[in-house]
């Protein structure tokens, strides 16, 4: 699902898995213009571990 605006546009009862920010403030300074690379390390970054709680959590 894409939510413009997470921090503000939550449903009610809706938790959210995980969050990838893709507007330039969020990686200009480190990565430029390449956002797909900012992309493809923030796939080696997550916390898969966390991830899958949230998830086994939010199927309850």
């Amino acid at each position: 699902m894409h939510v413009e605006k997470h921090n503000m546009n939550l449903m009610p009862g809706f938790e959210i898995l995980m969050v990838l920010d893709v507007w330039e403030h969020a990686y200009y300074l480190d990565y430029r213009n390449d956002r797909a690379k900012f992309v493809e390390t923030f796939w080696n970054l997550v916390n898969w571990n966390a991830i899958a709680q949230r998830l086994e959590k939010m199927k309850k």
